[in-house]
Parts: structure tokens; sequence; C-alpha cells
């Protein structure tokens, strides 16, 4: 799932399933920076105060579970919804959520005009009531594009969402779910959110309300950053400038107990990965860049880079803090600050080695399908930024020295099956409604295998392009072939080379030059991307790795 600050894994994958979506808002497990952390300090959040109603609470102690709503009570939970008396409405939206929780979100989410009463609800003056009604519809966005699609479309809950962010009543953590979830698993969401008018400025607002709220906001503000159209408008909105810099100039605490530092570090990370993606968006020519000239056949890349404007973000050098004592010694003191390299075709971001070190541990994190920091990413949005972070040699230098090359190839090694098993999964049409249901979603993890394949090998590919000059070419090179990569990336292109490529027409259009450019990988291609996209790409690492020679220094 993808989601708070950045994205993460759906709780519960297994296998070579990788599930893209966002945050589960409103339970326990949380995606991207966001997750579950507490407010300033050592506090219980707002959250936390409410949720805790709804855990087992143990009957040695005199106490009893928290009533359950029952499907069949939806009816008046949502006639109460209505009513103009508090309590009513808070036991209304209390009483959806006991719903979500319990496994009937699809119940919940069919009933006609509940957006609009969700809206409602969320714009009263019953904060309990709104906290409860944003958790159902952050739950509604977990991992569903299409019910994304219908929260972003809806212009009331837009609205309600906007006053939730400008008003600091301590529930801002939730509507910043809401936008996380929706903009991961769909771009036009995104963009719907994005250019909703207060929006980006509410989040900016709040994201100094407190740790947890900061937490969630740049967890939004990543996922959003991933649509290149929504990335220019945050980047017009002084995002970077406003929320990102600062959040990299800050020192982690050192004085904190573990798991605060690891969420400072989360945080962190989803900072770096938003900055990357509205860089990339900036600046769409930039070699690396995620935006780039498929989408100027098509109008898209000139209308990206004509929305970003004014966008371009100057300022940098500005001086940056590492952490104190023994983990700034453990993640290395790198450069002093976050500046822009500006290059042939563009700007790139030059980042810390703690920054950089932070992208490796999240990855790591992905590939255990563990959580970080409370957060647990999928390997899609643990992934997505790196190509950005690739288009500096610096960084190729110190992800290769922190071990990023062996978790691509660990990846590709898991996945490079999946691309010949998923096409012969979900065969035949018996079993009606669960069977179609089925199919759907193992159709989606085998779009989002292929997607975490191309990025995978497309890191690899950046990191060994000779425009990093020929001794970082030939470390990395050497480095993949000392973890065992050509053996692997052969398997992946073998499982890639079992279908035929049709030949194009005499009436198709020539290729865009971007589809065999040594670097760029394009939005056009990830959203749309093909076993053969993958193959080119494997075959050149391929091609790099049988040229390798012996380096007299490792």
């Amino acid at each position: 799932s993808r989601g708070s600050a950045g994205g993460g894994t759906k709780t519960g994958d297994g296998g070579t399933s990788v599930k893209s979506g966002g945050t589960r808002s409103g339970s326990g497990n949380g995606t991207g920076a966001g997750g579950e952390s507490a407010s300033k300090g050592k506090g219980v959040s707002f959250r936390e105060q409410q949720t805790q109603e709804l855990r087992p609470k143990s009957s040695a102690h005199g106490n009893h579970a928290p009533p359950t709503a029952r499907p069949e009570q939806l009816p008046d939970l949502l006639a109460k919804m209505k009513s103009t008396a508090a309590p009513e409405v808070v036991a209304g939206t209390k009483g959806l959520w006991g719903l979500v929780c319990t496994g009937h979100i699809n119940l919940v989410a069919s009933q006609p005009s509940l957006l609009d009463s969700l809206a409602l609800v969320i714009t009263s003056s019953t904060t309990q009531g709104r906290f409860y009604a944003l958790a159902v519809v952050g739950e509604m966005g977990f991992y569903n594009a299409q019910r994304s699609l219908r929260i972003a479309n809806n212009s009331d809950l837009r609205a309600a969402l906007v006053r939730v962010l400008r008003e600091g009543k301590g529930i801002e953590g939730e509507a910043a779910k809401i936008i996380r979830n929706c903009s991961a698993n769909d771009s036009s969401a995104a963009l719907l959110l994005a250019s909703e008018p207060g929006l980006v400025e509410g989040m900016v607002q709040c994201a100094g309300a407190s740790n947890h709220i900061r937490s969630c906001v740049i967890g939004a503000m990543y996922a959003m950053a991933r649509s290149p159209d929504a990335a220019c408008v945050l980047g017009n909105g002084g995002v970077v400038e406003k929320v990102l810099e600062p959040c990299l100039k800050e020192r982690i605490p050192g004085d904190e107990g573990p798991e605060v530092r690891e969420r400072s570090r989360v945080t962190m990370a989803c900072a770096v990965m938003a900055l990357l993606c509205i860089r990339e968006a900036q600046h769409p020519q930039h070699p690396h860049s995620l935006v780039s000239t498929p989408d100027a056949a098509q109008g898209g890349a000139a209308s990206s880079a004509a929305n970003c404007g004014a966008a371009t973000h100057g300022g940098g050098g500005r001086e940056g803090k590492s952490e104190n004592g023994a983990v700034a010694n453990a993640e290395g003191n790198g450069a002093s600050k976050v500046k822009q390299e500006v290059g042939r075709e563009g700007k790139a971001v030059v980042l810390e080695r703690r920054m950089l070190v932070q992208l490796v541990r999240v990855l790591q994190a992905s590939v255990d399908s563990v959580a970080y920091g409370g957060v647990k990413f999928s390997l899609e949005s643990a992934l997505y930024a790196l190509p950005a972070a690739v288009a500096s040699a610096g960084h190729v230098a110190i992800l290769s020295e922190l071990g990023i090359v062996e978790l691509l190839v660990a990846v590709v090694k898991q996945l490079s099956t999946s691309v010949t098993s998923d096409s012969a999964a979900g065969g035949g049409s018996s079993g009606g409604a669960e069977r179609a249901a089925t199919n759907a979603q193992e159709r989606d993890s085998s779009e989002a295998n292929l997607r975490v394949l191309a990025l995978c090998v497309r890191v690899m590919r950046c990191m060994c392009s000779s425009e990093h000059g020929a001794s970082t070419q030939g470390v990395c090179v050497q480095r993949l072939s000392i973890v065992g990569a050509q053996p692997v990336m052969t398997t992946l292109a073998q499982h890639l080379d079992t279908e035929p490529v049709a030949a194009p027409s005499s009436s198709t259009a020539p290729a865009s030059p971007t589809r065999t450019h040594s670097n760029a990988l394009t939005r056009l291609i990830l959203a749309n991307v093909t076993k053969r996209d993958i193959l080119e790409d494997a075959n050149i690492v391929l091609q790099m790795l049988s040229k390798a020679l012996p380096l007299s220094s490792p």
C-alpha cells in the first residue's frame, strides 16, 4: 500500500505479490512516513485516544469489549449521521468506523450519498464525529483506486479536508492520510486534491502542528508528488521551501527514545523522496527525469513544465544538521547541505549522506516486508524516487557503498519468475463475482510487480551509466557482478522474452527517442510498463556486465 510519507506495503502481503496502495488510515498499520506516530514527544495522540475505545479490553479488570456495530444497523447509523444532535452524529460515525474495522468496508462504501453525509459531518463542530468520519473516508481510499477517485471527485469532501487542515483541531493528520491514500492510488485523484483551493496551503500550515501531523502531511506530499502534475502544484505552493527543506535541516533528536528517532528518520526519507519527485516534475528534461519526452509527443511534458512555472527551486546551499553522537557516526556526516547541481540538462538535488542512508533503510525494510519507524512501505513506493536519486555520481557512489545494489538484485531475484506466473494466473471464468474479484486482485499484483521490476532494473542501468564517469561506472558494474547480478538478470530476461513482440506497422509513428535513452524512466513508461520496457533495460545491464573488467581496487 502506498501512502503516508510515501507509501507502504499492505499488511499481510506475502510471496511475490507486491501491493501498492495507501496507508491504512484508521488501523494500527501505517504506511509512508505518517503511520501512527504519537504527537509531540511522549504524549498520546488524539487518534490513539479515540482508537483505544475500539480495542478489546481485558474483562479481568471489569472492562468489556467495545460495542460492535452489525451490518443490519447500517441504515440507522446513516440516519444518525444526519441528526442535528452531536451525540447521535458521533454514534453514527463511530458505528460506521466499527463496521469498517470488522471487514464491512465494501458494504459501507456502497451506500448512496455516503461521501456527502461524511463531508457534512467533517464540516460540523463535533470533533469526535469528525475524527471517525475522516477515518472512514481514509479507509475507503486504502488500496482502492476506484474509491480514491470517487473521494477526490467529491467537491464537498475536498472542501471539508481544507477546513480540517486549516482549523488546527488536532485531527489534521487524519485529513492528510485521506490525501495520501487517494493520491497514492490514482494520479488523477492526486491532481484533483492538489488543485483544490487552499489545500496545499492548509498542508503547509499544519505541517508544524506536531511531529505526528507533520509526519502525516509529508507522507501525503510524497504520495501527491508521485503524480507529476500534482508535484508541480506542490512546487508552486512552496512546499519545498516551507516544509521539505526545513524538515531536512532539522536534527534528529538524540535525547528521545528509539521510536521517536525512527519516525523522524522515516519522515526525513519521505521528505527526500518528495523533494526528488517535485524536482523531477519541475525539470522534465533532466536526463534521469521521471517525467520526460514521451509526454512531449502528447503535449504532456510541455504542459507539465508549463504548469510548474515559477516552481524552480532556488536557494540551495542551506546548511543542514546531522544527528548527534553515535547515530551521526553510524550514518556518516556527508555533505553539510542540500543544494542544486546545475548540469547541461537541468538541476539535480544533491543530498547529504545521512539522507541517502534513510532511502536505503526504507528499501531494506520494504524488501524484508517489515515496518520502519512504524511505517510499512511497498517496494514501489520505496523505489520510486531512486532513478532521480542516482542522477548524481556522488549519490551513486554512496548508495553503492551502502548496499543498494544488493537490495536491487534481491528484489529482481524475488520477482523475476512472477512475470510469467502472473500471466498464467487468474484463468477461467467459474466462481462468479468472487472469482472476478480474485482475478482483479491478481492482475493488480501482476502490474505492480512489473512496475517494481521496471524501477529496479532502471536504477541498475542508471547507476552503471557512462555519464557518471568511467570510475563510478566500473565500480557499480563490478559490484553488480560480485553480488551475482548476471545470472539473476539472465533469468529475468529469459522470463521476459517468452512472448513475441509484434513488429510495428508502417503507419506507426517513429518511436520516441526516450524509449532507448540511457536513463529517463518516464511516467508514461511506468504507468503503462510492459515486459519489453524491462527487457530493454535488462539487456543493457547484461551487456555492461559481460564487458566488466576486474578493477585494481574495490
